[in-house]
């Protein structure tokens, strides 16, 4: 048994099951998961303003699977070049995914072991930087806007760190950032000799588990190529109007 075993939670819905029929009849006459797949923005409000750009996540799982061999390459390349350790630095949205992942996916043997810094308390700080070997760690820098003032401080603090430990200007070749296309850090990464820049999609607002911006599984083990492949099935059962569990779990909580 798990140490902290789920509570799940139960709900009877007998006495809601003819609202929830009609809720569901209501969105398929309104074909509300198609518009949805099309990236249609009037399902959400009249307006398309800061929804018509935002809503790259529909794709993002397979645009993850067709960037896969870049991710892989990465990962293989700091393998090479002796790194043990790769540390992600983030705030927010930046660091929850490689967070999750670093809880589920496990380091396989020969793979990097995945830390994650989302906190600016100098005490969180000078542990992160006792947990890694300097010689041997990765830090990867994420942030979308690439101007978090936080991320951009562990960036100053680590480069800063490593220049000490690398005794000249190769401190670069120990970093990798994450971010949208143009912005100031990825301007910091290509000045400073970093390893690879990783462009996370424009049209997500925050940063998703299977996005673009998510490289750090391959750090840690290599996917199996059956599991990749599993994507275009499950993406099928989501775009079923009749299949879709998110809009048979959103039709149980609207009103009549």
């Amino acid at each position: 048994m798990p140490e902290n075993p789920v509570k799940l939670q139960t709900f009877n819905l007998d006495n809601r099951l003819n609202a929830i029929d009609a809720a569901l009849d209501r969105l398929k006459e309104q074909r509300i998961i198609p518009r949805i797949w099309i990236k249609d923005w009037s399902v959400w409000a009249s307006d398309p303003t800061e929804i018509a750009d935002r809503l790259g996540w529909l794709n993002a799982p397979e645009e993850a699977s067709r960037n896969e061999p870049e991710y892989t390459a990465f990962a293989d390349k700091v393998r090479r070049d002796g790194f043990r350790q790769a540390l992600l630095l983030g705030m927010g949205g930046s660091s929850l995914a490689p967070g999750v992942f670093g809880a589920v996916f496990k380091t396989k043997r020969g793979f990097l072991d995945l830390q994650t810094l989302d906190s600016t308390d100098p005490a969180a700080v000078l542990r992160a930087k006792a947990s890694v070997p300097p010689k041997k760690t990765v830090f990867i820098v994420s942030s979308k806007s690439g101007t978090t003032i936080e991320t951009l401080s562990f960036l100053k603090y680590f480069y800063n760190e490593s220049l000490v430990t690398s005794g000249d200007r190769t401190a670069g070749a120990r970093f990798a950032a994450i971010t949208d296309p143009g912005t100031p850090l990825e301007k910091t990464a290509r000045e400073n000799g970093f390893l690879a820049v990783f462009h996370g999609n424009p049209e997500i607002a925050r940063p998703a588990p299977a996005s673009r911006r998510s490289p750090t599984p391959a750090l840690r083990s290599r996917r199996q190529p059956e599991k990749t492949a599993s994507w275009p099935f499950f993406m099928g059962i989501l775009r079923s109007e009749g299949g879709f569990p998110p809009s048979q779990l959103s039709a149980s909580f609207l009103r009549p």
